[in-house]
């Protein structure tokens, strides 16, 4: 069984983010960033599932610096990581799309995303 799990790289929440002399986006100022606590838990279930039927679980991440997430998903018992690097600026429907392309060839059973992503608290993606 292949389980394909989006893992977006975000701000924790801890961290201290305002917003930007222009009014219109956030200041991320020394945020810093780490795998979605949400996405978390869905690699978390689908190495639990891996380890109990077998198969293959891959993460998958959008943007430029979003290694230090697929590193820590790999650390955790994922089997592969697909970086697809996109500019920061990008919708959810554009992050949806070049996701769909860069896993259509990916013969995967299932696709597990976290509730919703914790730095804007929607659930657009998945």
């Amino acid at each position: 069984m292949k389980i394909i799990v989006l893992a977006k790289h975000a701000p924790d929440p801890q961290s201290e983010i305002g917003i930007a002399s222009d009014g219109k986006s956030l200041s991320l100022g020394t945020a810093v960033f780490d795998i979605n606590d949400w996405d978390r838990y869905a690699v978390e279930e689908a190495i639990r599932i891996k380890e109990k039927m077998g198969g293959e679980v891959v993460v998958v991440g959008v943007g430029k610096n979003c290694d230090d997430t697929l590193r820590k998903c790999l650390a955790m018992g994922a089997d592969r990581a697909i970086k697809i690097p996109f500019d920061a600026g990008i919708d959810a429907y554009q992050v949806a799309e070049v996701i769909a392309e860069a896993i259509k060839n990916e013969k995967f059973d299932m696709i597990f995303a976290g509730l919703m992503s914790q730095d804007m608290n929607n659930a657009l993606v998945g």
